[in-house]
This record gives structure tokens, C-alpha cells and sequence, in this order.
């Protein structure tokens, strides 16, 4: 059996014909240079999008936990929310334009997902009805920052 040709008209390469098989070295340096900046370009953008996507994780972690804080009350009559978070006896620690707010530490949340969490109840108007109040969130992400989300509902008597 005869081997296939290598070359279309049969025979040999002619004398002194150079092979261009391959890259060049200039045509991969440009390659090289290519990608470089490609990776420069994408590898900041990449740390952004950890980041960013570890703080919204937080964030989803601390609505969580005020959804969850939210649903218990509503699920109380306000006497009971009362009695369980009752107006501190001493001046206020937070203060709004027209009237006092009265502040409650929530401590089964201090320290639950995230770091240095704290949630306080906070509402003006003992009496009133409906029961006004915001559940304010606060904790220290994973930069380091004070961070807070606050949720504000109604519960009627």
C-alpha cells in the first residue's frame, strides 16, 4: 500500500522553501499583551463583584431578621408587645423633632448572623392607637462599616 502524499502534485518541497507553519514571535507577544489587559480590565471588576455580593448577602441576612422580629409582633396584641418591651423608665436615647422616642434593645437579636448586631424597637406613643413602630437593625459588615436597616409598621389595638 502506498503512504499518502504530502504534497498535492507529488514529490518534495522545492529547494530553499521556508515552512510558515505556526506563530510568529511578534504575533504572540501581541497575543500576550492582549490578554493582559483583558485580565487587568476583569480582574478588578471581579473583587467588586465579591463584594458587592457579600453585602448583599448581609443585607438579605439583616432583613431577614427584621422580617422575623416584625412577624412576631404583629403576631402579639400591642399589651402584650407592651409588657414585653415596655417604655424604658429614663429620658429617651433617641430624640425626633417633635417628641421623644421611646428605645427598647431587642437582646435575642445582639450578635444572631452578623457581627456586632443589635436591633432595637422604637416606637413614640405608648397609647396610641395604632401602635406605631420601627425596628431598626444595625451591625458592622465585613469591612468594618456601621451599616443599619430600619423597618417601620403599624399594629393596631
Amino acid at each position: 500500500m502506498k503512504a499518502p502524499e504530502i504534497f498535492p502534485h507529488g514529490g518534495t518541497p522545492p529547494v530553499g522553501s521556508v515552512s510558515r507553519a505556526g506563530f510568529s514571535l511578534l504575533e504572540v507577544v501581541i497575543a500576550t499583551a492582549i490578554l493582559t489587559l483583558g485580565a487587568i480590565v476583569v480582574y478588578p471588576t471581579l473583587f467588586t463583584y465579591m463584594e458587592w455580593s457579600r453585602m448583599a448577602h448581609e443585607d438579605n441576612l439583616a432583613l431577614h431578621d427584621l422580617e422575623a422580629a416584625a412577624e412576631r409582633l404583629r403576631g402579639m396584641p400591642v399589651s402584650q408587645i407592651l409588657s414585653y418591651y415596655p417604655p424604658p423608665n429614663t429620658a429617651t436615647t433617641r430624640e425626633s423633632p417633635n417628641r421623644s422616642v421611646f428605645v427598647v434593645r431587642l437582646t435575642e437579636y445582639d450578635g444572631l448572623h452578623l457581627t456586632n448586631q443589635q436591633m432595637d424597637l422604637e416606637y413614640y406613643a405608648p397609647n396610641a392607637d395604632p401602635l406605631v413602630y420601627s425596628l431598626r437593625i444595625s451591625w458592622t459588615d465585613f469591612l468594618r462599616r456601621s451599616r443599619e436597616k430600619i423597618f417601620t409598621t403599624a399594629v393596631a389595638r
